[in-house]
């Protein structure tokens, strides 16, 4: 009779994708942001040439 080695379940890392998920937010964020004020500079001058 043989005995089957117990091994302790690897831990899955998700550390990278928390950093991806990290990213993914900021960078959103910052697009909304630029969009934001975009839409406040053509309100307040709305026929300049940008």
């Amino acid at each position: 009779m043989t005995a089957l080695p117990v091994r302790a379940p690897v831990p899955v890392s998700f550390a990278g994708f928390g950093r991806v998920i990290f990213f993914l937010t900021t960078f959103f964020e910052v697009i909304a942001d630029a969009q934001r004020e975009a839409a406040a500079a053509h309100k307040r001058y709305p026929f300049a040439e940008w």
